[in-house]
C-alpha cells in the first residue's frame, strides 16, 4: 500500500492516560501500515489540570514518540470542576492548535498531509480542523469521543447549566459545522450513530468503529503475575475485589458504589477506587460516613494498570442516571476486556447491553443502590468457575470485536476511502 501522511489532531496525547489513550493507539496502528503520522496537541496536564513535571511549554515543540512527530502547542492548564475554567482550557487549546497548524505548514514544519484524523472532543478542536483543511480541501475524519454539547450537561461542572442556556444554540450549530466539513464521522457506540442521524449528519457518512486498547498496558496476567499483583495490592485475601480506575466525577455514578458497598458489608466485596478528579474529596467523606468496605488508592500510572487489574476480581463501570448515559461507551470497557477482567456494570444502554449481551459480569440500572448491592453480594459469592467463565468470555470478545488491530485496520481503510472519493 503506498504511504500516506496522515496529520492527527487531538488535545490530548500521551504520556497524559485517559482520553490520550486512543489517538496513541489508533497513531501507532497507522505507524505499523506504513502511515507517516504528525500529531497537533496540547502539553500534557489531564486529569490533574497541572503540567507534568519537567515539561515547559513553547509554540510548535517538536518531538517523537514511538515513531509519530508531535507538535505541542502551549494552553490554559486546568481540569477543575468550573465551567468557565474547564471552557478557557478547551477554548486555549482551540485558538494555540489552529495558530500552530497555520504557522507550522506556512513555515514548511507540519508536512502537506494526505488526510486528517480529528478527535472530536473537545468541539474547539474544529478550529485547527478547519484551518488545516482549508490548505487543499484537506480530508478529514472525525473522530466522536464524547457527544457535544450534551456531554457538557452531565459532567457536573459548575455553571454548565447555565452556559448551555446562553451558548446551547451556537454549540449545536458549530457541532453540525464539523461533520458538515468531514468526509467521515467515526462514533464508538451504537448509540452516537443514532443521535446524529437524528440530528441530520448523512448516514453513509457515519462510520461505527469501536474503541481500541493499548494492548501494551492492558494485557491478562499469568497465574504468577496475579499472585504477585495482589501481594502488592494487598488483595490476596479471601474476599473478592472490586475495583474503580478512572476519573471520579458526577458522571461516573460513584456515590452509588459507596453506598451500596456499605449496605452490602461483609457480604458483598472489598471496593477499591484509583483515579481522582472534582468528586473525589466529596466521595472519601461519603465512605468514611457510611465505614463502607472501600480503599482509596489514589492516582495510580497508566502503566501499572495491567498489574493492578490482576490483582482484583472484577471491575467497575458506572454512568449516572442521565439521557447520554444510554448512549456512552466508557473507552475504559474496552482496556477491561482486553485484561480479561469481570465487569460489574451499573449503566444502561451501549455498554450494559455489552456486559449482559456477552456474559462477561454483572448488570445494574444506574442509580439503583439496591440493585447494585445485590451484584456486589453476587460477585462476592462467585465461585472460581463462575469468575473463569467471565474471563474467558471477555478473553473471546476482546479477540473478536474490540483488538487494536481491528480498530487499526478498519481507521486505515476509512482513511484511504476518503482520499479516494475526494
Amino acid at each position: 500500500m503506498a504511504t500516506l501522511r496522515t496529520l492527527m489532531i487531538t488535545q490530548w496525547y500521551p504520556p497524559e492516560p485517559g482520553p490520550a489513550v486512543v489517538p496513541a493507539v489508533i497513531a501507532q496502528a497507522l505507524v505499523q501500515r506504513g502511515h507517516e503520522v504528525e500529531v497537533l496537541t496540547g502539553f500534557p496536564n489531564y486529569p490533574t489540570g497541572e503540567l507534568q513535571p519537567g515539561w515547559k511549554m513553547s509554540f510548535l515543540q517538536p518531538s517523537e514518540l514511538d515513531g509519530v512527530k508531535v507538535w505541542r502547542v502551549p494552553l490554559f492548564a486546568s481540569h477543575d470542576a468550573s465551567a468557565l475554567k474547564r471552557i478557557a482550557n478547551y477554548a486555549s487549546f482551540g485558538i494555540s492548535a489552529a495558530a500552530g497548524v497555520l504557522w507550522g505548514r506556512l513555515r514548511g514544519k507540519i508536512q502537506r498531509p494526505d488526510v486528517q484524523w480529528v478527535a472530536y472532543s473537545p468541539v474547539t478542536v474544529g478550529l485547527p480542523m478547519l484551518v488545516s483543511r482549508a490548505f487543499g480541501r484537506i480530508p478529514t475524519v472525525v473522530w466522536v469521543g464524547d457527544l457535544w454539547p450534551d456531554t457538557m450537561e452531565v459532567a457536573g461542572l459548575n455553571g454548565a447549566h447555565s452556559v448551555l442556556k446562553v451558548a446551547g444554540r451556537l454549540l449545536h450549530w458549530w457541532c453540525n459545522l464539523l461533520y458538515r466539513h468531514a468526509e467521515a464521522v467515526v462514533v464508538l457506540s451504537p448509540g452516537i450513530r443514532d443521535v446524529l442521524i437524528g440530528r441530520g449528519v448523512p448516514e453513509e457518512k457515519i462510520h461505527f468503529i469501536p474503541v481500541a486498547p493499548d494492548e501494551r498496558v492492558f494485557r491478562p496476567l499469568s497465574v504468577a503475575e496475579r499472585a504477585k499483583a495482589r501481594e502488592r495490592f494487598g488483595t490476596e485475601g479471601q474476599r473478592r475485589v472490586l475495583l474503580y480506575a478512572g476519573a471520579m466525577g458526577e458522571a461516573q455514578g460513584l456515590s452509588t458504589l459507596i453506598r451500596a458497598a456499605a449496605k452490602a458489608g461483609d457480604q458483598g466485596p472489598e471496593v477499591l477506587l484509583a483515579g481522582s478528579g472534582t468528586q473525589e474529596e466529596a466521595l472519601r467523606e461519603l465512605a468514611t460516613s457510611l465505614n463502607a468496605p472501600v480503599r482509596f488508592l489514589g492516582r495510580v500510572q497508566q502503566e501499572e494498570m495491567s498489574e493492578l487489574l490482576g490483582a482484583v476480581d472484577a471491575a467497575f463501570i458506572g454512568l449516572s442516571d442521565a439521557p447520554l448515559s444510554a448512549i456512552t461507551m466508557p473507552s475504559k470497557t474496552q482496556s477491561i476486556i482486553a485484561s480479561h477482567t469481570p465487569i460489574v456494570c451499573s449503566a444502561p444502554g451501549d455498554v450494559a447491553a455489552v456486559v449482559a449481551k456477552n456474559d462477561i459480569g454483572l448488570v445494574c440500572p444506574p442509580g439503583d443502590v439496591e440493585k447494585l448491592k445485590q451484584c456486589l453480594q453476587t460477585l462476592a459469592a462467585a465461585d472460581d468457575a463462575q469468575m473463569a467463565s467471565w474471563r474467558a468470555n471477555a478473553a473471546t470478545l476482546h479477540r473478536q470485536e474490540f483488538a487494536a488491530e481491528k480498530a487499526g485496520a478498519a481507521t486505515d481503510a476509512l482513511l484511504r476511502q476518503v482520499i479516494a472519493q475526494k
